[in-house]
């Protein structure tokens, strides 16, 4: 448990001594009923936080000091030269329990429930139950106590003040720590005051009467208490049900004294209620801060998350486990969309329907693996096109490990699938002619579907007659420009279904699919007089007219290179004919 360090300037080995001092006397004084060890032990609730406040090699003068106190205390109360080991025992139970809780990490240990667990786990049962025994071997020997008797006093002793007692001086000493010395130290609102007030007319009333056994009644305004002032409402009810229930009881008043036993056994029944009341108490007190830091932590993220959100051109959802949006950050209107139209409507809905099932697959996604982001990208139908977006995804998941919603971030990607599109266009596209490049012709024939009967997938080769010719006459531009010709020509002449693409040159090459030989032929006679009839302006006033050679061949189950070297065998023996004629492969 670590403070701020503004405590009182006074040594802190005095400090310790006389507060020891005087809380061993209370002790050995007032609660030794039996004439063994104290039965109230309010030392070690001190001594714990105490040294839990300074780093560990400061610890000797407080130990040191606290230590003959101690010894000089029980020395005066008859207990003798063995008052020495007593102390010593004391001493290290305080210390040992501070440094089990430092090695777990346990630094505040009203301020979780597992902190409270850890606190009562080491410091009320596992040290005092390590000292028991050794301290009852040192008071038979001093007084002649019975051994098992007087660890079980000492045990229930020091385990219920550590309970009952620690968190008060806790909360006392953190006031202490963080006060301001120029501000004057609030330690209740007015609320505080009077929530204290009506709980310690409630236990004044329960342990003024002897009649009826009404120790639960304390217990509601002490829970009020703490909703409404968290760890110092705890601390304060703690306070005022010790002092007041604990002089009734004494004076011989109060429901207490209704059980039919002797004064020890009521002095340790009381220091067990008062046990219980605080473990009541204390994890209420611990879940409200913990919620009071968890809110303030949303808090701050919420508002990052919003300054983010708004300020972002990406835009950003947040998104129900069943796809319902909860909130649009402005940046929607990049898809044509306001937030207000967004928010209660299922995410889906504005999704083009085609990659709906993408969006829901990676929906689920997301749920069953809350850890993992998952992008998609998608279409959303806009008023006069269609938008190209990605969507980045992540599930939310509480503080109980479920998840809770979704966060996703939409980015514009139209731009990119654009440039992506043209890239992808010229990397399959002939720059002059706006045909299919050679690569991409060859991977379209071997992607092929298979020929049947009587439909067959053929393959034609074509090669512009003369070609050198037009450009030693025109020059390279016209031959250029009678390239073009010929591709306009062909994009005219054959189905939108057939593939034409530039191989090399004047050579070019064609797919057709779903035809039969005959009709195949009849297609590309027809091309081949479109050509010869087209007049191609390849300078001002002058027209060149061109012809093309034909090799047709059936394509089989040979693969892509072979049917293409079938067509250019027959294309070469059309050109050895004479040119301007169409020849099938054999």
């Amino acid at each position: 448990m670590v403070m701020p360090r503004r405590l009182p300037t006074l040594p802190a080995w005095l400090i310790a001594g006389l507060v020891v001092l005087a809380c061993s006397y209370v002790s050995l004084a007032y609660t030794r009923f039996n004439g063994g060890v104290a039965l109230l032990w309010l030392s070690g609730a001190f001594m714990m936080p105490w040294l839990a406040t300074r780093p560990t090699r400061d610890w000797w003068p407080s130990l040191l000091g606290g230590g003959a106190a101690l010894a000089t205390t029980t020395v005066l109360v008859g207990a003798g030269p063995y008052g020495l080991p007593l102390a010593a025992l004391s001493m290290a139970e305080s210390a040992l329990a501070v440094l089990a809780l430092r090695r777990l990490r346990q630094l505040d240990w009203f301020g979780s429930v597992d902190g409270i667990a850890a606190f009562v786990g080491i410091a009320a049962i596992a040290v005092p139950a390590a000292t028991a025994l050794p301290a009852a071997f040192v008071a038979h020997l001093a007084l002649g106590m019975p051994l098992l008797r007087t660890a079980l006093d000492w045990f229930a002793a020091h385990a219920l003040g550590a309970i009952a007692l620690t968190p008060i001086v806790v909360v006392v000493l953190r006031r202490l720590s963080r006060a301001d010395p120029r501000t004057p130290r609030r330690w209740f609102t007015a609320e505080g005051t009077m929530l204290m007030l009506a709980l310690a007319v409630s236990v004044h009333i329960v342990f003024t009467q002897n009649v009826l056994p009404l120790l639960f009644a304390p217990l509601l305004p002490m829970v009020i208490a703490t909703l409404r002032l968290g760890r110092a409402g705890a601390a304060g009810s703690i306070v005022v049900i010790s002092v007041i229930a604990g002089a009734m009881t004494a004076s011989g008043r109060g429901p207490i004294t209704l059980i039919d036993a002797p004064p020890a056994f009521l002095a340790q029944f009381l220091q067990f209620y008062i046990a219980v009341a605080a473990l009541l108490v204390l994890p209420i007190a611990a879940l409200l801060a913990q919620r009071k830091v968890l809110l303030a932590r949303l808090s701050a993220s919420e508002a990052t998350y919003r300054t983010v959100a708004e300020s972002s051109s990406d835009a950003m959802l947040s998104v129900a486990l069943d796809g319902t949006i909860v909130y649009a950050s402005p940046a929607v209107r990049m898809a044509g969309l306001q937030p207000h139209e967004l928010v209660g409507r299922n995410a889906r809905d504005f999704v083009y329907e085609a990659d709906r099932p993408a969006i829901i697959a990676a929906h689920q996604r997301v749920l069953a693996e809350p850890h993992t982001t998952v992008t998609v990208e998608y279409r959303i139908p806009m008023a006069t096109t269609i938008g190209w977006f990605e969507l980045r995804t992540r599930a939310v998941v509480g503080e109980d490990g479920r998840v809770t919603g979704v966060i996703s971030v939409v980015r514009d990607i139209d731009a990119r699938k654009a440039a992506e599109a043209e890239l992808a266009r010229a990397a399959t596209t002939d720059t002059l002619t706006g045909l299919l490049n050679r690569r991409a012709f060859m991977a379209a024939l071997e992607r092929r579907p298979a020929s049947g009967q009587p439909a067959r997938t053929l393959v034609a080769m074509l090669d512009i007659d003369h070609f050198k010719a037009v450009n030693d006459r025109w020059g390279h531009a016209a031959g250029d420009t009678v390239l073009r010709a010929f591709a306009a020509t062909a994009r005219q002449t054959l189905r939108s279904s057939d593939l034409i693409g530039r191989i090399g040159g004047e050579e070019f090459a064609v797919l057709l699919h779903h035809l039969t030989m005959a009709d195949a032929v009849r297609l590309c006679d027809r091309l081949r007089d479109a050509l010869r009839a087209a007049r191609i302006e390849v300078a001002p006033g002058e027209f060149a007219q061109v012809t093309v050679s034909i090799g047709l061949s059936l394509i089989a189950d040979e693969d892509a290179t072979t049917a293409l070297e079938n067509a250019d065998r027959a294309l070469y023996v059309a050109k050895r004919a004479g040119r301007d004629c169409l020849k099938l492969a054999a």
